[in-house]
């Protein structure tokens, strides 16, 4: 696990701290199973230096990114994409899509 993530919207230590007890943070943040689920990460404009931490995180922990299309047969007819999968939303971000996502 890398450990690498920054977690901005944290406000502080205290807050992060309080925020992992409680429970706020779903298990496969830290490298738990994910289960039967399927993660959403919704991204708005972006740099490469603020998305790249992330990626690394999913890619170092074998995390595998799944298409609209799987998205799709997950919740219309229950076909679960598999282990270790999340999904990769950007909105309201053409740019950054162009710039950083696509390349």
């Amino acid at each position: 696990m890398s450990g690498k993530i920054p977690l901005m919207e944290r406000k502080s230590r205290l807050r992060g701290a309080l925020d992992l007890l409680s429970g706020a943070y779903p298990a496969f943040v830290w490298g738990g199973p994910v289960g039967r689920q399927l993660p959403v990460f919704h991204v708005h404009d972006v740099t490469a230096a603020y998305l790249e931490p992330y990626l690394a995180y999913l890619a170092e922990n074998r995390y595998r990114t799944v298409t609209s299309e799987a998205v799709v047969r997950w919740v219309r007819d229950g076909v679960f994409p598999g282990d270790r999968v999340v999904v990769l939303c950007f909105d309201d971000a053409w740019a950054s899509v162009w710039s950083v996502v696509a390349p």
